[in-house]
């Protein structure tokens, strides 16, 4: 996927295959939604499959967005590469005035929020429509994460 590929159009997906298995696949969708751009994501995020997400994110802020909305209602698998991913375009978006919020509704997704105390670092909505509705939430303090 090419960075200066309109969001409507972006689709990515990453296969790592093994001898007994084929077994880690992520896709990325993006679609422009007035002033803000969604990112979807569905399946595993991790150091195989991030380098895809992160050439989205990176992608969507080429639309000059008002906000960034990270879908992860279907992802199936977090580790701390894909939440290092995350923190770094959180830190990006605030720094450049655009809001990034998380959805992110699954217990075990959010446990790993509250685990490593992002919780407090990211902006959550319950759902697509609301996180589109209204007037974005301010970004969180982008320096509240100390740099590891």
């Amino acid at each position: 996927m090419a960075l200066n590929t309109p969001p409507e159009s972006t689709h990515a997906e990453t296969h790592e295959s093994t001898d007994e298995q084929a077994v880690e696949q992520m896709s990325v969708e993006a679609s422009q939604h007035g002033a803000a751009v969604v990112v979807a994501v569905s399946g595993e995020l991790d150091l195989a499959t991030g380098p895809a997400l992160q050439q989205a994110l990176l992608g969507a802020l080429l639309h000059r967005p008002q906000r960034v909305v990270v879908d992860l209602e279907k992802l199936t698998y977090l580790d701390s590469i894909g939440l290092g991913l995350l923190v770094s375009f959180q830190r990006r978006t605030a720094a450049d005035g655009v809001a990034t919020v998380l959805i992110c509704s699954d217990p075990h997704c959010r446990k790993i929020f509250a685990v490593t105390g992002l919780d407090s670092f990211f902006t959550f909505s319950p759902d697509l429509a609301t996180a589109l509705a209204g007037n974005p939430p301010a970004p969180p303090n982008a320096d509240a994460v100390a740099t590891g």
